[in-house]
């Protein structure tokens, strides 16, 4: 029975891979050469990977957490933000999966016929349709106030809305989710593109700090409404 390569560079001392330089055709050195990652990298690859992790790391959670943290404090114009920080990442999205296809085509190479590029798509369609679904947010449920003698009329969400809101919400943080699994799976496709790991982590830190100052600054911006109400509202919010 063969000793295998293993047991022979733990015996000797040595790492495995020493052993199977100095003896590659010993039982269990492999002489196969390594898989390379699919595809180099030119200006489109790279390209495609900056655009996607400015939307995808910068732009896509930062709208994300707008409604979240910044509703207090702008309760006027929180909406707009998070319009345009999303429809700018959508933007951002389809011109990168644009430049992937032309840099594909001049490659040579099928058009998605791996994972990344199969769910790439399937991302991309989901982040074209979620705006068209944000713009279907039916209507609060507005109701006269408690004091009839005051002309009030209270807005409460309806259950249709807190659906679409709990299932707007949920979408858009899976889909920021799929994105991660995207920016690593496509850098494991290509050599070279190692970082963008660090493009990532330090766009998506912007994004977090972004949502961060606004929950630091939500009480204040409460506290502010709160004194700013007129008498007679103030009183029917707390009855």
């Amino acid at each position: 029975m063969a000793v295998t390569a293993s047991c022979m560079a733990c015996k000797n001392g040595v790492s495995l891979s020493a052993f199977c330089a100095a003896k590659p055709g010993h039982a269990g050195c492999t002489t196969a050469p390594l898989p390379r990652p699919a595809m180099p990298v030119h200006g489109g690859h790279l390209a495609h990977g900056l655009l996607l992790c400015l939307a995808w790391a910068l732009l896509f959670p930062s709208g994300a957490v707008t409604p979240r943290f910044w509703k207090a404090r702008w309760p006027t114009t929180w909406l707009k933000v998070h319009k345009i920080l999303n429809l700018s990442a959508v933007a951002l999205t389809l011109i990168g999966v644009v430049v992937q296809i032309v840099a594909t085509q001049r490659d040579g190479s099928p058009h998605f016929a791996h994972t990344h590029a199969i769910l790439g798509l399937t991302l991309t369609v989901a982040v074209v349709l979620q705006p068209v679904y944000g713009y279907l947010r039916p209507p609060k449920k507005t109701s006269p106030g408690r004091r009839a003698q005051l002309p009030v009329r209270v807005q409460s969400p309806s259950t249709k809305r807190v659906a679409w809101k709990w299932s707007h919400m949920l979408i858009g943080y899976g889909m920021i989710g799929i994105g991660v699994f995207q920016l690593i799976s496509g850098i494991r496709l290509s050599w070279g593109l190692e970082s963008l790991y660090g493009v990532y982590g330090g766009l998506f830190g912007l994004a977090m700090l972004w949502g961060l100052v606004g929950f630091m600054l939500a009480p204040k911006a409460s506290a502010k409404a709160a004194e700013d109400a007129p008498p007679s509202r103030v009183g029917i919010m707390a009855n």
